[in-house]
């Protein structure tokens, strides 16, 4: 699915959203429609999360108008002791959408592509305008762009890490190559390597949907400790607690965190900080399994680990060092 199209689709959702809260609203709301509107809710993730967005703008809305003075005049001094007509309280609806989006959009309007790019063994901050903070890990490749005043950022390899401020009226979107994670209020982390796209989610909510019409459709509503995995043919969410959780995050810190992990797995995540790569080839010796805290940059503490505890060999050939029995 291309950018443009998903622009065009979160409209049309937001208009049946508006629609439904009226609705809501109105005096004669039966149980009928209350499960009519249970049954478009639960139809597709992206009807829910348009309707959570927008219904927080409604509340901003009432209470912008509760705060109101009588002898101010402006777009909110309606009649007083009047109940809101439906066709104007749409109309606040998304001028207060408009509103609250502002900030955003003219932090997207002064770019309409920015490349962030780090390299081996590198990490970056990026600080936005509207106080949201993104943090990239080695050789990560991100790109911030201004898609009809929405915020987006597109991970084109790579591993970064998201601290949104959430905007109901603008929700910050990460795409990858055939997916796309939208947040609700989110604290989330990001890897893109070929052929699987990993999400894990530290605080709020974040929908994790497809975004390629050429593979199977996959949603998911992730919840703190949630950790979804997918790939073209298929998707897994597995639950962490929390102590498991923060040590995903090691590399912010320059450290990789390793528990029941197989050496060859350990080279490979070292092999992503350092020039000199661990080479494991003994497919016994590959299955072996550590556990730890190491320095990304400090190749010595794995070599020293195999030698001291599993008595095997480390051969250095300048650009490899080989692990063998």
């Amino acid at each position: 699915m291309s950018e443009a199209s998903h622009i065009l689709r979160t409209d049309d959702l937001d208009a049946a959203a508006a629609a439904w809260i009226v609705r809501r609203e109105r005096a004669d709301w039966t149980a009928g429609d209350q499960t009519e509107l249970d049954r478009w809710l639960g139809a597709a993730a992206g009807n829910r999360i348009a309707y959570l967005r927008l219904r927080d703008v409604w509340n901003r809305a009432d209470r912008l108008q509760a705060l109101n003075q009588p002898a101010r005049r402006g777009f909110f001094s309606f009649r007083q002791n009047e109940i809101l007509k439906p066709l104007a309280r749409v109309a606040m609806l998304f001028v207060v959408a408009a509103i609250l989006g502002a900030a955003s959009y003219a932090w997207l309007s002064r770019s309409t592509d920015t490349r962030y790019a780090t390299g081996l063994g590198e990490r970056e901050i990026i600080s936005l305008a509207d106080g949201s903070r993104i943090e990239l890990n080695t050789q990560t490749v991100l790109r911030l762009s201004n898609v009809g005043g929405k915020r987006v950022a597109r991970l084109e390899s790579g591993q970064a890490y998201f601290d949104i401020k959430h905007n109901a009226a603008n929700p910050f979107t990460v795409l990858t190559s055939q997916h796309r994670i939208t947040d609700i209020g989110t604290k989330f982390e990001v890897r893109n390597d070929t052929g699987k796209v990993q999400v894990t989610l530290f605080e709020g909510s974040a929908q994790f949907e497809s975004d390629d019409a050429a593979i199977p459709r996959q949603n998911a509503i992730l919840t703190p400790g949630d950790v979804a995995v997918a790939t073209a043919a298929s998707m897994r969410i597995t639950h962490k607690p929390p102590q498991k959780l923060m040590a995903e995050l090691g590399w912010r810190h320059g450290v990789v965190v390793f528990d029941h992990t197989t050496l060859a797995d350990a080279a490979r995540e070292f092999n992503r900080y350092n020039r000199k790569k661990l080479v494991v080839t003994d497919p016994s010796v590959a299955r072996l399994k550590i556990g730890g805290t190491f320095q990304t940059t400090n190749t010595n503490q794995l070599t020293q680990l195999a030698r001291d505890i599993f008595g095997l060999t480390t051969d250095d050939r300048g650009e490899d060092i080989v692990i063998s029995r």
